[in-house]
């Protein structure tokens, strides 16, 4: 997810269920009703427009317009005491073309994540959480919960995020994807193939 209200108080609503109001000048990756992400800085009023059934805000963009960085932030959060300068973060962007991309580094600041995400591709990235153990995409199969009947995978072993952190229940928020037919609605009944390329 990103931070705790604890450290910002930026919005977050569920189901229109607000939770916490949105921010003005905040980061925002929300859900429309139609289920389409959309990403943007929320504006000065903070008036919820009606066609939105999600939103989550953490900071400002990490990138706006393909630009790093844009309000010259200095500090993206603080790094666990005793621990390095530098620290896992992630974030999550979208590019012109509407491609997701979500970023995770080890041992970089706010400002070089944002850097690689505006080299990526990205027209506006979210910075998301940061510190070992906030850090992580698992990838979960879950045939029997139950039953503990699961499989768990980290995108990448150096995540120090337990596998099964969001498994059960969680006091942190967090996102989500869940897989779905990448087949165009009409392909069912018009002939369709994807592009060579």
């Amino acid at each position: 997810g990103a931070f705790k209200s604890t450290h910002g108080d930026y919005g977050m609503m569920v189901d229109k269920r607000v939770l916490l109001p949105p921010v003005p000048g905040a980061a925002t990756i929300a859900i429309s009703r139609d289920g389409v992400a959309r990403f943007g800085t929320w504006p000065a009023s903070r008036a919820i427009p009606d066609e939105l059934r999600d939103y989550r805000q953490n900071l400002e963009p990490l990138v706006s317009e393909g630009v790093p960085n844009p309000t010259g932030r200095k500090v993206w959060g603080w790094q666990i005491a005793g621990e390095a300068i530098q620290t896992q973060r992630t974030a999550l962007c979208r590019t012109k073309s509407g491609v997701l991309y979500y970023a995770w580094g080890d041992e970089v600041s706010g400002a070089t994540l944002a850097a690689a995400m505006a080299q990526a591709g990205c027209d506006y990235a979210v910075h998301l959480d940061m510190n070992p153990g906030h850090c992580g995409f698992v990838f979960v199969n879950i045939a029997d919960a139950e039953r503990d009947n699961y499989q768990l995978k980290r995108l990448d072993p150096g995540m120090s995020i337990r596998s099964d952190k969001y498994l059960r229940w969680s006091p942190k928020d967090f996102f989500y994807l869940a897989v779905q037919d990448p087949l165009p609605r009409a392909a069912a009944v018009l002939p369709w193939s994807p592009d060579a390329a």
